[in-house]
């Protein structure tokens, strides 16, 4: 399939953008998104390369990136879009929103315990997860 900004990719290459949190299509590939997208594309690019490879580092992306590098086997590294996917990884690894999201994801039992909330003064949504509110499961 052809993406915006990386052009032609492989399958599982599309799974790794996923995981970064991007939304892909032919006219656009962003991580500036709201929350509950971002959050909902680490998830399905997560359970797409569980599937993949029957692996699971989470949402560990460098593990991700390290195991798919070294099992050519799986087409990660198919020259169509490698160097700029590789790219993306390497600038997503240390990006400090995602790794907010990424706490958020390890620490939600549940897609539900997720909720937008109205940040008034940015007019942003975020999401706040229900135990930060008191709303855990008591424990």
């Amino acid at each position: 399939m052809t993406i915006a900004r990386f052009g032609k990719i492989v399958p599982i290459q599309g799974d790794v953008l996923l995981l970064i949190g991007y939304r892909l299509t032919m006219a656009q590939a962003t991580v500036a998104l709201p929350d509950p997208e971002r959050l909902t594309n680490m998830r399905q690019g997560r359970d797409r390369l569980r599937q993949r490879t029957g692996q699971d580092f989470g949402f560990d992306l460098a593990a991700w990136h390290t195991y798919l590098s070294a099992h050519p086997e799986y087409g990660y590294t198919h020259p169509y879009a490698f160097a700029g996917v590789r790219l993306a990884v390497e600038e997503a690894i240390p990006d400090v929103e995602r790794l907010r999201l990424v706490a958020l994801l390890q620490g939600a039992s549940s897609p539900a315990v997720i909720e937008p909330t109205c940040d008034k003064e940015r007019g942003s949504a975020e999401p706040h997860a229900a135990a930060d509110r008191g709303l855990g499961s008591g424990l």
